[in-house]
């Protein structure tokens, strides 16, 4: 029986329907089933430059109400956990800028990429599990990107993007 490439196509489309996708320095990386997180970004966007200083925002955005943790990794690769825990709705596109917690979150040396992890889940996390501090190597970074965050129910992660003049 000969098979048409376009019912193969049909069929590979209708299998990755439910996966997400992410692309990250050239590597892509795809999840079985949908993702939580639905939109995480710098306010400004993907890849925005913020000078030292500026305030910085987030949009958010996910499947289910649930617990946003953020954590970035400057330049230098120091890592530090800012804003822990913070509430989110279920399907609400949502601005985290740090005032929920009292805080601002700011722009800060060193200049240069500074990459940001959230970590959703649908109970808060002990402050104990989130203990993402310290440097740490580009394959350390991703490896705790991958495992660092484990709450009662379920959970997601996702990664952004911003620049420091």
């Amino acid at each position: 029986m000969k098979r048409s490439p376009s019912l193969f196509a049909l069929l590979l489309m209708v299998a990755l329907s439910g996966c997400a996708f992410s692309v990250t320095e050239g590597s892509l990386s795809i999840r079985i089933g949908p993702g939580i997180i639905e939109e995480f970004e710098p306010r400004k966007g993907e890849g925005a430059s913020y000078y030292v200083g500026e305030e910085v925002s987030f949009i958010f955005r996910s499947r289910l109400s649930g617990y946003v943790t953020l954590a970035s990794r400057n330049p230098d690769g120091r890592v530090e956990t800012f804003a822990r825990n913070l509430f989110v709705p279920a399907g609400r596109t949502v601005v985290l800028d740090g005032r929920s917690v009292d805080r601002r979150f700011v722009a800060d040396r060193p200049t240069g990429r500074h990459e940001i992890l959230a970590t959703f889940g649908e109970e808060p996390a002990p402050s104990s599990r989130l203990s993402l501090q310290g440097v740490y190597s580009e394959e350390r970074w991703r490896t705790a990107v991958r495992s660092e965050y484990r709450s009662p129910g379920r959970t997601d992660r996702a990664t952004t993007v911003l620049y420091v003049r």
